[in-house]
Parts: structure tokens; sequence; C-alpha cells
């Protein structure tokens, strides 16, 4: 269909389209006269508070649940004012995490430089600055004492070992490079003495103290952040979902062919919903919009929209045709039979009571927790499909992979259920209640292949 009106009527235009949700709009590529559309007035400014509800809706941590209906005006009239309220309370709130978390990470940091020479009763400030003098710190092969050896080089050092091992020995300059040798047959390794002032014992109490109040803070901030979340949380949400909309209507033009003076839309609408569609929009434009079918003959399938049209039981299965692709104009929509077949063969495969019930409380869990059209349809789908394992389960007796009935002198998890034999299978396999399936190799083997030239063949009458 093709929609051509003044660009004046593009707003109640897009407006009553949108509404609609009829319409599948082709997007129009500029040539000769026409060129794209430009958004509407607006578009730039929603895009920005779009964005900055977004950023504050990500640090605040908010997802997005079901939430009770919020009339669209009430949040419209105080969308500007409470974003603005809230961008100024988000910024501090950022400020302030950013800058008790680079304090903790700096304090973190502090600590693991301080920690190798816990036990040393001596002043950072007093292991540099020399001239006469050199300071090794670093540890020394575990087990092994260098005095004795240090002793027959110089009588003049001063050594203190800390509770992690690591040794800070003062030399004489002249006796370096002796020491230093001394050191490389104990398996010296360096280890950088922090530069900061004071003792470490003292200097760890300190920002382990410090470290605690930091995360005090943290804790007080995220109390304030949660109850910002609490307040706003479903307004942020709808907001959100507002201006998406707006900002969707308003960019709408860009799918458009327009002139100096005029639009056109070019696009899809349900056969049956043509009529509707042209009354709604010819009431609001005053009969200015021209609407008309497009005259122009579609050979090609695949450039014509569809929309599935199934029971609401089978719309969740949906979602499992477009894993391969939508049936084409003309084609026959299967949604429909995979509803059946689908499942059938979960349960067919599966068929067990212990796991169906497991997995029907999971999916039920699930759906109740993950809302959306997607996990909706996901959760959905393994209901289906666990109804039918349970049924076949029963079908089986088997509970998380134990025979629930006795069979051939083994007994099952129920005593006094025991195995009946029903008739002659194929291959000499006999027919049972429950089915034991290890006994039934041959029958199931054939049942499958029958099973699977149907299911082919059923696909391909379908198209």
């Amino acid at each position: 269909m093709l929609l051509i009106g003044h660009k004046d009527l593009l707003k109640p235009t897009i407006e009553t389209l949108h509404n609609l949700r009829m319409l599948h709009i082709e997007e129009y590529t500029e040539e000769n006269y026409f060129r794209i559309g430009k958004p509407l007035q607006g578009a730039e400014q929603d895009s920005k508070k779009l964005v900055k509800l977004r950023s504050i809706a990500t640090f605040l941590g908010i997802a997005k649940p079901y939430i009770e209906p919020i009339d669209a005006e009430q949040v419209s009239s105080e969308l500007e004012e409470k974003l603005e309220a809230l961008d100024r309370v988000v910024s501090e709130k950022l400020k302030r995490k950013s800058y008790i978390d680079a304090k903790l990470k700096e304090v973190e940091t502090t600590i693991r430089e301080i920690e190798p020479f816990l036990g040393i009763n001596i002043d950072f400030d007093l292991c540099s600055g020399y001239d006469s003098l050199h300071v090794f710190s670093g540890t020394i092969k575990k087990g092994t004492d260098i005095e004795t050896e240090l002793k027959e080089i110089t009588s003049e050092y001063q050594l203190f070992v800390s509770n992690t091992g690591v040794i800070v020995l003062f030399i004489p300059v002249k006796y370096k490079d002796r020491v230093a040798n001394l050191l490389t047959e104990y398996e010296f390794n360096e280890v950088k003495i922090p530069a900061i002032s004071g003792v470490p014992d003292t200097l760890i109490r300190e920002l382990k103290a410090q470290h605690d109040s930091l995360n005090r803070d943290l804790e007080t901030l995220s109390s304030e952040i949660d109850s910002i979340k609490t307040q706003y949380g479903d307004f942020i949400l709808a907001g959100e979902e507002l201006l998406s909309i707006e900002t969707q209507k308003k960019e709408a033009p860009l799918l458009f062919a327009t002139s100096d003076h005029a639009f056109a839309i070019d696009g899809w609408v349900p056969d049956d919903e043509f009529e509707t569609m042209k009354s709604r929009v010819e009431a609001a434009t005053d009969n200015r919009v021209h609407i008309t079918r497009s005259e122009e003959e579609t050979t090609d399938d695949a450039n014509i929209p569809i929309e599935y049209e199934n029971p609401k039981i089978v719309k969740p299965l949906e979602a499992v045709m477009n894993l391969y692709a939508r049936p084409k104009y003309h084609e026959i929509d299967p949604t429909a039979i995979i509803f059946i077949t689908f499942p059938l063969f979960y349960g067919l495969i599966l068929g067990d009571i212990g796991y169906a019930l497991i997995l029907l409380g999971l999916s039920y869990y699930g759906r109740s927790k993950l809302h959306g059209e997607g996990w909706n349809s996901l959760f959905t789908i393994l209901i289906y499909c666990n109804i039918y394992t349970l049924f076949f389960g029963i079908l089986y007796g088997e509970f998380l992979g134990f025979p629930l009935a006795s069979h051939e002198g083994h007994s099952g998890l129920i005593p006094w259920w025991h195995t009946i034999e029903l008739f002659n299978g194929i291959g000499g396999d006999i027919v049972t209640f429950p089915i034991h399936r290890t006994h039934l190799i041959t029958t199931l083997l054939i049942l499958t292949i029958i099973i699977g030239v149907v299911h082919i063949n059923l696909g391909l009458i379908a198209g």
C-alpha cells in the first residue's frame, strides 16, 4: 500500500500508524526527485534524554521486569523535572562511588606493598637516603642463615627479618658488591621498600582501619543507591519505554520518501486490515492523506513480510520457527505441526518422570521470574516438552534413570509394580507396560525410522 500527503500531516499520520501497529514499512532508498525524510522536531532531544535515562538505569542496576502500567501522560509531564533531579543525584553518587573505589584500590595496593615487611620495627624513612650505607631488601632461600658468612665479610651490618621472611640488610657501601654476591648464592629476590613514612605494623593497622571506613562508606552509598532505585525504578523503566516510543516515532521519517512539501510511505498491511487502516488515517488527517493499494505485482515471496496467525497456545513455538525461517507468503505455516511434533520428540527421547518434574518446576519458576517475550516463549516450550516427558516417563516407568517396575527378576523402585507383557514386537521383542527401552531395541529402531519418514514427508507435503 502507498500513503501520500502533505508534510504538515506527517505527525498525525505517524501517530495513527503507530497506534494501529499494522503497517510494515518498506525503507525508502534515496533516488531522483524524492529524498529520505528528516526526523521530526524534538527527536534529537528525546534521543539524548533516552541515552541519559539508560545510563542512569545501568548505574542503578535496574533490569526490565514486568511493572504495573503507568499513565503515559503522567510520565511525560513529570519526565523533564524528574530526569534533571535524577541526573544530579546520580552524577553525585557516581562521582562519590568512583572516589571511594579509587581510594580502596589505593589502600589495598599499599597494604600489599607493606605486608611483606610486617614484624620489622623500623620506619621506612630510615631505609633510604644514605651515602655511606647500602640497603638490601628482599627474600632469600627458606631455612638458611646468612649471618655466619656475612660476619666473615664484615661485622658492621644491621639485619632485620620480617614475619614473612623478607630481610632488610644495612651494610657499608664498600662491602656492597661482596654482600651482593653472597646474597645471590642464597637465591636473593629483591622486594622494593614502599615509598611511605612509618613503621610497617602501625601503617597496616591504620590502613586497615581506613579500608574498613571506606567499605562502610561504600555500603552507605549502596543503600542510598538502592533507595533511589526503589523510589524511581518504575518511573525510569516507564520513562525509558516512553522515550523509546517517542524517539521511534520522531525518527520514522528516515524510512519515508519526501520532497519539499510532500511525503510518501510505502509498506505492507494485512489484506483484511487495509480498510480499517485507511479509515483511521483519513479520520486523523481530515481525508487529506491519499491511501491506495499498490498495483505492482510482487513475484518474489521473500519480499513480502509475514505475520503469524496462530492460536495463543501455539504462539510460543513461533520462536522455534524463527530459528529456521518464517514461511513465505504462499507456503503453509508449519508452527501448528511443530507444536505437536517438537514436544513429542523431546518427550519420546527423554521420557523420565523425575527429570520431567524437576524441569517442569524449573520452567514454571523461570517463567515467573524472567519476563519478556523471549523468556516467556522459552519456558512455555519447556513446559510443553516436559508434559510429554512426564507422559512418556509413565509409559517407560522410569524415575531419574531407575526403573519403577520389576522386570525379569530385577525389582524396581515400586516393589508391587510388575511389568505386564502385552504383545510381540519386531525381531522377537516383547512389548510390555511399562516399556523397558533396553529390551525393545529392534522395535524402537524400526518405529523411529517410520516416525522419521512420516515427519520428513509431512514437511515436504507442507512445502
